[in-house]
C-alpha cells in the first residue's frame, strides 16, 4: 500500500519571515503547486466534488502519466533542482470521515484531522 506522506512545509524562522518579500503575509502551510483544480466540465465527471464544503477532508486515487522528469545541476550546488510532472488521467475523490481518512494508506503523515 502506498504511503502518505506529509507535503506541510517547513515552518521558516523569524529571521527568514523578517527577510522575505512579504514579511506580514501569513505563510501557507502546503506548496501552492500540490493543488488540483477542477472545473465544471471535470465537476461533472465527479458529481460528488459538488457536495464539498470548503475544508472538508477528501481521499483521493489517481492515475497518470509522468510527463517530465528534470534535473538541473549547476556549478553552484545551491541552485541545484529537480521537479516531476504528473498528468492525471484519472480520477476519484469521496469525502473522508475521520474514521476512514487515509483508509487503504500506510498513513505516516502528521496531517490526519
Amino acid at each position: 500500500m502506498p504511503k502518505l506522506v506529509s507535503m506541510k512545509k517547513p515552518k521558516k524562522t523569524k529571521k527568514e519571515m523578517e527577510t522575505a518579500c512579504s514579511p506580514m503575509m501569513e505563510q501557507e502551510k502546503y506548496p501552492y503547486g500540490l493543488r488540483i483544480t477542477f472545473h465544471e466540465d471535470e465537476i461533472k465527471k465527479l458529481p460528488g466534488l459538488k457536495k464539498l464544503k470548503a475544508g472538508d477532508m477528501v481521499q483521493l486515487a489517481g492515475k497518470g502519466k509522468v510527463k517530465v522528469v528534470e534535473v538541473r545541476d549547476t556549478d553552484d550546488e545551491s541552485r541545484s533542482s529537480q521537479r516531476v510532472e504528473i498528468q492525471l488521467h484519472d480520477v476519484a475523490v469521496e469525502p473522508a470521515s475521520n474514521s476512514d481518512y487515509g483508509a487503504g494508506f500506510d498513513d505516516q503523515s502528521s496531517d490526519k484531522k
